[in-house]
């Protein structure tokens, strides 16, 4: 059984959006992006984007179908600092980017599901494809780029491929996973309690996402960072301090 693709209708027939985002922080598209956009084919319809972060619960763009799916190898990972949208400049929050096995590891087999990151898959209407990427730059300007994946059905059957996605990698400045405080699931949430951007609140963010996930079969990691979240508010509520707690920061 394959996960099926959900039409709206017609190529052109699209999903009514709700209120659109805020605009982000004015910033240039950033280097790893404008590289990527360089070397990037032009757009062939049919034009799919694959989502694995807010774009599944708040895509704000047309779409004409979507197709669930999970992508390898990958995991899913607060380690982009948002400076433009669940952030500032001076209070970066954090949200999700992907990251692949470190290079000179084994191999990861294809059926191993610690390295798949579920997701949804949006088709863009065939006349505005192109520029409803262009906003979609926009949006993911923070550090990351684009990068082509293979969509496959939860279910089994034939994947998807040349699906857009972006990525924000090592080598963005925005990337906050290169040593172990950094990547300490407890200091994440700590950040994500407090931070807040131009399009909201990112325990937001977090607690959505997470919400989202739980049809698609969850994430570890970020149920981790939420149980995280929930336990420094039950320690704010009673007043104790600690290492979670409000006094205790992380």
């Amino acid at each position: 059984m394959t996960a099926p693709v959900v039409p709206t209708g017609d190529d052109n027939a699209v999903v009514p959006l709700p209120a659109p985002l805020p605009a982000p922080l004015p910033a240039p598209l950033s280097a790893p992006l404008s590289a990527s956009l360089s070397t990037a084919p032009p757009l062939t319809p049919p034009v799919w984007l694959f989502g694995y972060g807010s774009l599944i619960w708040r895509p704000a763009i047309a779409h004409t179908a979507t197709f669930d799916g999970y992508i390898t190898p990958y995991r899913r990972a607060f380690y982009q600092a948002s400076t433009d949208h669940r952030g500032t400049p001076d209070a970066p929050g954090r949200v999700v980017t992907l990251i692949t096995p470190p290079p000179g590891g084994p191999p990861v087999s294809a059926d191993d599901p610690t390295w798949r990151v579920y997701g949804r898959a949006f088709r863009l209407p065939d006349a505005s494809a192109t520029a409803i990427m262009a906003e979609v730059d926009v949006r993911e300007q923070g550090g990351y780029r684009r990068t082509a994946v293979s969509v496959h059905p939860i279910g089994g059957g034939p994947p998807l491929t040349d699906v857009i996605c972006y990525v924000g990698d090592a080598s963005n400045p925005m990337w906050r996973g290169s040593t172990a405080a950094e990547r300490d699931e407890a200091a994440i949430a700590a950040i994500i309690d407090t931070a807040v951007g131009p399009s909201g609140a990112n325990d937001e963010y977090l607690e959505r996402l997470h919400d989202a996930l739980g049809a698609l079969g969850g994430d570890p990691h970020v149920a981790a960072l939420v149980a995280h979240l929930h336990r420094r508010r039950v320690t704010r509520a009673t007043g104790q301090t600690g290492a979670e707690g409000e006094a205790g920061g992380a």
